[in-house]
């Protein structure tokens, strides 16, 4: 009953270790946007827009979160600056 028990405690710890250790968001960024030289100015506008907050490599976060800010998100890069994205485009 006592080594049920310590491995009972063992999967627990380690199954909180692996949820805690989730994959952390990587950004979404307009691409190849046509209306601007370089795609910061873009993405920074439709993050700005959807509720993302950039960050210092010029890409969007928060927006994996909220299915709807994402598919705003990459809305506002094809429609406002032409940008290569597709609506239905994951944020990751």
């Amino acid at each position: 009953m006592y080594k049920s028990i310590v491995a009972l405690a063992i999967a627990i710890a380690f199954g909180s270790a692996i949820v805690s250790a989730a994959p952390t968001e990587q950004g979404s960024w307009c691409y190849n946007p046509k209306n601007e030289q370089f795609w910061g100015q873009a993405s920074a506008e439709c993050c700005r827009l959807n509720g993302g907050q950039m960050g210092s490599d010029r890409r969007c976060y928060g927006l994996i979160s909220n299915g709807n800010s994402c598919n705003a998100f990459y809305a506002c890069c094809i429609s406002t600056w032409n940008s290569g994205n597709h609506i239905g485009d994951s944020c990751i």
